[in-house]
């Protein structure tokens, strides 16, 4: 389907204020998204992603490399504390990008932009466009969302795979082929965080 200007611009009039939404909010999550240092979890679990190994540290909570001394073939489907999904990508992001705070941090960056779209249009759906835009809005600009994309926590992946089973989930009520959708996308949310 090719579009062309005539129809872009149209669908960019019928939905300029979610195009400013996501640019805002985008904007404020990639705003000097390399400057901070990076603490707590967000470290531990990037650095554990830069080699895709399962370590943690001396004897506090200790790994299958320590129980067996090497690890296992089934080692690298799932770390000890937690599913492998946000390890992988954040894996392939250092891979392609490097090792620095960026590619660190982008994965997470990404999804928060995703979780601004998929709750707009479930509000969307459930709520209608003028609810949609206003809690959108409401969440673009609140801090604790942004901060919880600008940090490299399991949770941020999580929350992008969780917003968008919840919306194919409403689309499988409608049409029942987004019944798929909806469980892969949960399927995602589980590997990123058990607790999900």
């Amino acid at each position: 389907m090719i579009f062309k200007p005539e129809k872009i611009k149209k669908i960019f009039n019928e939905n300029k204020a979610i195009f400013f939404i996501v640019a805002l909010g985008a904007f404020l999550i990639f705003f000097r998204l390399n400057r901070a240092d990076t603490l707590n979890d967000g470290s531990h679990y990037s650095l554990r992603a830069l080699a895709y190994f399962d370590y943690i540290g001396p004897n506090l909570q200790t790994a299958p490399i320590q129980w067996f001394g090497s690890v296992p073939w089934w080692g690298i489907l799932s770390f000890h504390d937690a599913p492998p999904l946000v390890f992988l990508i954040q894996h392939l992001f250092f891979k392609i990008f490097g090792e620095n705070i960026i590619a660190l941090r982008l994965p997470f960056a990404l999804s928060g932009v995703g979780t601004l779209i998929f709750v707009y249009l479930i509000a969307k759906k459930i709520f209608g466009k003028k609810t949609a835009v206003l809690s959108s809005l409401a969440l673009a600009v609140s801090t604790f969302f942004l901060w919880s994309f600008r940090t490299a926590y399991l949770e941020g992946v999580e929350t992008f795979f969780m917003a968008a089973a919840v919306y194919f989930f409403i689309k499988s009520l409608e049409k029942e082929k987004f019944w798929i959708h909806a469980g892969i996308f949960l399927a995602f949310a589980l590997l990123s965080k058990y607790t999900s």
